[in-house]
């Protein structure tokens, strides 16, 4: 069974294979080849991004606090051992 590719064109309501727009190698839109409507984004979205950043900073924040506090338990065994 074959199927079809093809949708309708939200801009123009004709039916098309809509065509891929590369940016640094990666998909970054698909537009319709008669209108040249942009009919879906793939590059990222700024809640997206700063999704991820929130997350980096909540990884090193982590990171910092353990180090802190197995700093400050090193300490107690070693004054506790002295």
């Amino acid at each position: 069974m074959r199927t079809d590719d093809r949708i309708t064109c939200p801009n123009c309501q004709k039916t098309m294979v809509p065509r891929l727009a590369f940016q640094n190698g990666k998909p970054a839109a698909s537009y319709c080849p008669f209108c040249a409507h942009m009919v879906h984004d793939f590059r990222p979205s700024l809640k997206e991004i700063l999704k991820k950043a929130f997350r980096i900073l909540g990884i090193i924040a982590l990171t910092i606090v353990a180090f802190f506090l197995i700093s400050i338990v090193i300490g107690i065994v070693h004054v506790m051992t002295s």
